[in-house]
């Protein structure tokens, strides 16, 4: 890829394998990409989207005991094709304003990452696990 100045991507859910084999990463969300940044500050995540699907990730199973639950992003996953007027996280974010719902964001840069929220590094919403 370097020797012949190639582009490669990947499309995975496994946050390793994009620190290990990519410059960088795409977040995305119905289509569309909420968070660009370099691979090597992935886990600085700004979108709340972005900080959700991190904390979401499978942790080591503990030598003794239950296998820990996910963490869950609540709420309906918008339908391919759907007409999103706003942000296509908002019924799902904490954050959400009527910003939110009325108009999609534009990308901005925060530092090396590109984020499309109207409130980046607003906290995920919790969950509470049985």
């Amino acid at each position: 890829r370097r020797d012949r100045g190639l582009a490669l991507v990947l499309t995975t859910h496994d946050r390793g394998v994009v620190s290990r084999g990519a410059d960088g990463g795409a977040f995305m969300m119905a289509g569309r990409a909420v968070e660009t940044r370099a691979a090597a500050t992935l886990a600085d995540a700004a979108h709340p989207y972005t900080r959700a699907l991190l904390a979401a990730r499978p942790r080591r199973r503990p030598l003794r005991g239950p296998r820990p639950r996910l963490a869950e992003i609540t709420g309906r996953v918008p339908l391919p094709g759907e007409v999103i007027s706003g942000c296509a996280f908002a019924d799902r974010c904490a954050a959400m304003t009527a910003l939110c719902r009325r108009q999609a964001p534009e990308t901005q840069r925060l530092g090396d990452a590109g984020v499309a929220c109207h409130h980046p590094f607003a906290p995920r919403r919790e969950v509470a696990l049985p």
